[in-house]
């Protein structure tokens, strides 16, 4: 799943392909400003090039992405938690970017919670924004923390972390990649 926000009601669009040529295109069905667009046709263990594009905005600049192979010998994934940044320090978009020069090739990043160094937009559009290349790029689990919910005290409510990772609101779920078996659970 491709996502991506435009600021505006707009019908999005992913363009792909294991080319720089792309090829292929999946089209959201209702206009929005949140995009979550479905690659369906991704073969493992290939390397695909995308860019996305919204009404008449864009087309952005291509990024690229590896899926996994089907039965991969091992899995390298970066597991992280804690990652807020309130915009003033910058720390996380330096962390960001030691994974990209030092773990870019990871399959994964795992987040076991507080991204967001509160639940509110602006907070939210930090945590995206100081790490647009690494974020564009790899694929992301995650299970919320009380950052990631209203008012940093446990809440039940993933509203916030469900709009952006849809699935991720989840209390708890499992992903088996390779020999890698992957178990979430939502500490609130």
């Amino acid at each position: 799943t491709v996502s991506f926000v435009s600021g505006h009601d707009c019908q999005g669009r992913v363009e792909y392909g294991a080319t720089a040529a792309l090829g292929q295109v999946a089209d959201e069905g209702a206009a929005r400003q949140l995009h979550h667009i479905e690659l369906a046709t991704l073969q493992p263990a290939t390397s695909y090039h995308y860019r996305v594009s919204c009404g008449s905005v864009g087309p952005s600049k291509s990024h690229r992405f590896e899926t996994t192979a089907s039965a991969p010998a091992g899995v390298k994934l970066v597991a992280l938690s804690d990652s807020q940044d309130s915009g003033e320090s910058g720390r996380w978009g330096d962390v960001a970017q030691e994974i990209s020069a030092s773990h870019g090739d990871a399959d994964l990043l795992v987040f076991a919670g507080d991204l967001a160094f509160n639940d509110a937009p602006g907070l939210w559009w930090t945590f995206f924004d100081r790490a647009r290349e690494l974020l564009a790029s790899t694929v992301i689990l995650v299970a919320p923390g009380n950052h990631d919910t209203p008012g940093v005290t446990s809440s039940a409510d993933t509203t916030s972390i469900e709009r952006y990772f849809p699935g991720g609101g989840a209390t708890h779920y499992s992903l088996q990649v390779g020999s890698a078996l992957l178990l979430a659970l939502d500490s609130e």
